[in-house]
């Protein structure tokens, strides 16, 4: 390498994780009613949609999306070309969609809590799904959680569903 010059390492982060991070951050942030789904499609492809839930909903109603991700798309999280994601941009830009929705800084710590313990289950790179095309696990009180390492997965462990909005 020539003196004076550096190169900067890239790091690049799964949108997985980029996106429970920043759910994690809105929480912070005082947006404890926005929740996370997800599932795994027929393509073996991981889905997830982040919400703005309402008191007394049911825990499968996903009212008010701000983001329908799907892992086919990479890092390319909303669909609309733009790849350069940090936490902090992300967590604004799902904020900033959340701003219609009051529901979204509901007060909900059990949910906060439950997505906390569920992010230290899938680790680093993991991920959780509530059904794929095979299993139903929400229909048996169950979360699926899948860890990642490199382009390997785990077996699934599991964990109770998270309480009701």
């Amino acid at each position: 390498m020539m003196e004076g010059h550096r190169r900067e390492a890239i790091v690049v982060v799964k949108p997985s994780t980029l996106i429970f991070d920043a759910v994690t951050r809105l929480h912070e942030r005082g947006m404890q009613g926005l929740r996370v789904r997800a599932n795994f499609y027929a393509t073996g492809h991981w889905r997830c949609r982040v919400y703005a839930s309402r008191a007394g909903d049911e825990p499968d109603r996903e009212r008010d999306q701000l983001l329908s991700y799907t892992s086919g798309r990479d890092q390319d999280i909303f669909g609309d070309g733009r790849r350069d994601w940090t936490v902090e941009s992300l967590a604004d830009e799902l904020g900033g969609r959340a701003a219609p929705f009051p529901d979204a800084t509901r007060s909900d710590p059990a949910y906060v809590e439950w997505f906390a313990g569920m992010r230290e289950a899938t680790g680093p790179d993991g991920v959780f799904a509530l059904w794929d095309d095979y299993d139903d696990w929400e229909s048996t009180g169950r979360v699926a959680v899948i860890r990642v390492h490199g382009d390997e997965r785990t077996a699934p462990d599991f964990l109770p569903l998270p309480p009701s909005p």
